[in-house]
């Protein structure tokens, strides 16, 4: 299940609206909203989400939740075609593997993620960042 499909849900069941009220107060068949609740539709529209802000009356936080959820749930993502062919490597590595992922390599990805905001540190000058093969440490 999609993070907005779970967010959806967890809405209209705090709101205790059954999801053929709340769809046909939507505007939408219940049919699409039981589909984007089981994540088997994509994120929705913004027009559906602007619909769901006034049916709803979500405060700020409630419709800043919802329109992250929508965006963690996308599904089809693009590289610009200026990309470092590294980056394509890497894509197409993390595609292949992302259903075989464990939680546990999730968090690690997660955590590597968070590390390309911080500054990487310098080595002081005139020190090599080099380290010693096995051929040095024999010398």
């Amino acid at each position: 299940m999609s993070p907005f499909a779970e967010s959806l849900r967890a809405l209209r069941l705090r709101r205790g609206i059954r999801q053929k009220e709340l769809a046909k107060n939507l505007g939408y068949e219940q049919s699409y909203l039981s589909a984007l609740e089981m994540g088997s539709k994509g994120p929705p529209t913004d027009r559906f989400v602007h619909r769901l802000t006034e049916v709803l009356a979500l405060s700020g936080a409630e419709l800043a939740a919802i329109r992250n959820a929508a965006r963690a749930s996308q599904r089809r993502y693009s590289l610009p075609a200026s990309s470092n062919p590294a980056l394509f490597e890497l894509y197409s590595e993390l595609w292949r593997e992302l259903p075989r992922l464990s939680e546990s390599q999730i968090r690690v990805i997660r955590e590597v993620i968070k590390m390309s905001g911080t500054p990487h540190p310098q080595p002081p000058v005139g020190h090599s960042v080099l380290e010693d093969t096995e051929e040095d440490m024999q010398m």
